[in-house]
């Protein structure tokens, strides 16, 4: 089964270098999808170009990712981001620098701790497969931190108010949680039925 539990404390090199490979390149995959196939159509849909996606698959990729490979895959995805961020059009509406990146990045491994030392879940496995709930709780937690930093951010600086394109984000961030982590649960539970 690919998507078996690992035991991230004893990582050999070379697989710590495999999961950065992976990491990178289905993450950067993501975004490229996202900012290319998805927002295209979004746009055809809705007659013009959205400033948010209401669909963005990426935070569910990196919610997976980091649900299989934990604090392993977070140099990867924040890799992922810096390459990202010299695309001419830049989909992330956080903003295109470092410390964003960093944070996006911790996000996912902090949930995993925080749902896990609370109490609320003791495995992202249910069975000997990916568990759906606990995928959507990590990822609904990254997205209330990245959004609660955004928007002491925005108050901080007084660089603007929390505008329509604020909400929208978090809500494509949800639905793409949603899209990829089904779809990772049904992979893994195909590959385990064998």
């Amino acid at each position: 089964c690919v998507f078996r539990r690992f035991n991230l404390e004893v990582f050999p090199v070379f697989i710590q270098q495999k999961i950065f490979a992976v990491s990178f390149t289905v993450f950067t995959a993501s975004i490229l999808a996202q900012n290319y196939l998805i927002l295209p159509v979004e746009s055809a849909i809705f007659g013009f170009t959205p400033e948010t996606s209401l669909l963005f698959i990426p935070h569910g990729v990196m919610v997976v990712l980091g649900v299989l490979f934990g604090w392993a895959s977070v140099l990867g995805v924040f890799a992922a981001h810096f390459v990202i961020i010299l695309l001419p059009e830049s989909p992330f509406i956080f903003g295109n620098n470092g410390v964003w990146a960093a944070a996006n990045s911790l996000s996912v491994p902090v949930s995993i701790f925080l749902l896990i030392h609370l109490g609320l879940k003791k495995s992202a496995f249910k069975n000997n497969f990916l568990d759906f709930k606990f995928m959507v709780g990590v990822g609904l937690i990254s997205a209330f931190l990245m959004h609660a930093l955004f928007y002491l951010f925005l108050k901080i600086t007084n660089l603007g108010i929390v505008s329509n394109s604020f909400f929208a984000s978090f809500i494509g961030q949800v639905t793409g949680l949603f899209a990829i982590s089904l779809l990772a649960t049904v992979i893994a539970s195909k590959d385990g039925s064998k």
